[in-house]
């Protein structure tokens, strides 16, 4: 403390200066010149600065580092170690993070897991607890149920910013004691409580935010999202790998003129070739300038909000006593990055990750089953359609589909893959059109079973017995035989190898994909993992069969 006010008195050097620096002031929405003094990791003043060590940024553009307000780590396929140097690169200094998808495989081991990786990374990754394990009572994952007293121990963790988001809806709305306990718990600890709510509205959103809940990232219009500001929620703005949203919310925020004070960016699930394609938060904010967002307050939706939005104190801005997290930049349209500061220091790989256990790395364990058998188990009445660029999908009675359109479709299949039930289902699905061979994997929201689509049930069965060999991850079958797989052994969700190796395997298999007919507007891994998520409206699959998410039912279950 001592040393950061003398040096803020310019009684001693600071350890290092930024000369000639354009900052933006969030606070203000001014764009200042001057030096950016640094001292022990944090800013000691703005203005005519001296150094040990002095940088000339020659009139650049200084933001305070980005902070993704929602992701999953998990669904990048890598370790949160693995992704520090990527994400850092793009000048992301701090991600909240929900570790349910490990969480879902492997229990309060896999949360451990996560805590620890990040603790060896130079990111700052904070973390909300899974509120929602498993999404449903009857999912059936590899953990079971976390309950409040499961994660009591981990609130003290310094890690840990909140509850992540609430995904059961009918457990909030009929106060039901589990989820009540949940609240309760991080409510008196003063924690954040995500949302998430996909088509709710009307006195059922006023209820969820009622009971505690913050925020919500699972808008897909602009009428939803001023519906959840008008309600008090901070809204999160999802530009992923399979849900882009921040074109019809931001654009229809801009149009209304609607204040953006309580909105901030997050990626939620982007895979890592993406990320190392597009940029994560960074892609956010050229995407956000281009439809005319005034470029401070895209740039205070990436800093300065979710730090309010999560109680984090000294980030999000550049200001005497603030985190050096810093990103400078050549400009603000193009948000090109020159450099990346976290703590003051320039990004710098990381250690070697922890050591992952034998029961994080064992987690496949399927029925036996033939092809015949997954033929026998097809159901041909209803079809799963899929939407362009989004999770939601449409509930489509096979009667009213033209043969052509029938004929088109792929065959779909979740499987149980703990070795607890060996249930599995099979349905129909419009618009994936994988051909000549099958896609399957470990990586199906959030319970994480197999999922696998293609149009041969030999090649899915193929697809599915390989995914058990590999311990997980994804496998891609063309014309009956493998053509390329993604091992992902840590919980079926992560890949112990570094993030270009990831990368590289999922864009050969991606490309592969798309030749074997995958759409431009479908990602042939994100819409996959989310066929069989049962939270997301319309109509999911799961291992006990095709589920009608409106009406809360499995269809052959009346």
């Amino acid at each position: 403390m001592k040393r950061i006010i003398e040096a803020a008195l310019q009684d001693r050097p600071c350890d290092l200066v930024l000369k000639n620096a354009r900052i933006v002031n969030v606070f203000t929405d001014q764009i200042l010149e001057g030096d950016i003094g640094i001292c022990g990791g944090r800013i000691a003043g703005i203005g005519s600065m001296e150094g040990k060590e002095e940088t000339d940024l020659q009139g650049r553009f200084v933001l305070s580092g980005f902070i993704d307000a929602h992701l999953h780590i998990e669904s990048s396929m890598v370790t949160p170690q693995a992704l520090s140097p990527v994400l850092l690169s793009h000048g992301v200094a701090t991600a909240v993070c929900d570790p349910h998808e490990i969480a879902n495989a492997c229990g309060l081991p896999g949360i451990r897991f996560m805590l620890d990786s990040a603790g060896l990374s130079r990111m700052d990754y904070r973390f909300t607890l899974p509120s929602s394990v498993p999404s449903c009572d009857f999912e059936i994952n590899g953990a079971g149920t976390l309950s409040a007293r499961d994660m009591e121990p981990l609130l003290a963790h310094p890690r840990v910013a909140g509850l992540a988001e609430v995904m059961r809806i009918p457990d909030v709305l009929s106060a039901r004691p589990g989820m009540m306990e949940k609240l309760a718990l991080f409510q008196s600890d003063g924690l954040v409580i995500d949302g998430h709510a996909p088509a709710l509205s009307g006195h059922h959103l006023q209820a969820y935010k009622a009971a505690g809940i913050e925020n919500d990232h699972e808008a897909m219009t602009a009428e939803e999202a001023i519906e959840r500001l008008q309600n008090g929620f901070t809204l999160f703005i999802r530009e992923g790998s399979g849900a882009r949203n921040l074109e019809p919310l931001l654009g229809g925020l801009l149009n209304a003129h609607m204040p953006l004070t309580r909105c901030c960016f997050c990626t939620d699930d982007k895979h890592i070739e993406d990320i190392l394609q597009e940029g994560t938060i960074d892609w956010c904010l050229r995407k956000a300038v281009s439809l005319g967002c005034p470029p401070v307050e895209a740039v205070k939706m990436a800093t300065l909000n979710p730090a309010v939005h999560y109680h984090l104190k000294n980030k999000g801005a550049i200001a005497p006593g603030y985190e050096a997290d810093l990103v400078v930049v050549d400009d603000l349209k193009d948000f090109r990055i020159h450099a990346v500061y976290r703590t003051g220091q320039p990004v710098t790989e990381p250690a070697a990750g922890p050591a992952v256990t034998g029961q994080l790395e064992d987690t496949v364990h399927l029925p036996a089953f033939t092809a015949q058998d997954l033929e026998q188990a097809l159901r041909k009445d209803q079809v799963i359609g899929l939407v362009d660029h989004e999770l939601y999908t449409l509930n489509l009675p096979a009667s009213s589909l033209t043969a052509d359109d029938l004929a088109s479709c792929s065959y779909v299949c979740a499987m149980e893959r703990y070795g607890k039930t060996g249930e599995y289902a099979c349905g129909l699905l419009k618009g994936f059109n994988l051909k000549g061979g099958a896609l399957a994997a470990s990586y199906g929201h959030d319970s994480h079973n197999i999922i696998a689509a293609g149009d041969s049930f030999e090649d899915l069965a193929l697809a599915i017995h390989k995914l058990e060999e590999i311990h997980g991850g994804y496998v891609l079958v063309r014309d009956g035989r493998i053509a390329a797989t993604l091992p992902l052994e840590i919980g079926g969700v992560m890949s112990r190898e570094d993030a270009q190796t990831v990368a590289d395997a999922a864009l050969r298999m991606k490309k592969l994909a798309r030749d074997m007919g995958v759409p431009e507007g479908v990602d042939p891994f994100a819409t996959l993992s989310f066929l069989s998520l049962p939270v997301i409206p319309e109509i999911r699959i799961t291992p006990q069969g095709l589920y009608d998410v409106k009406k809360r039912r499995f269809l052959d279950r009346d």
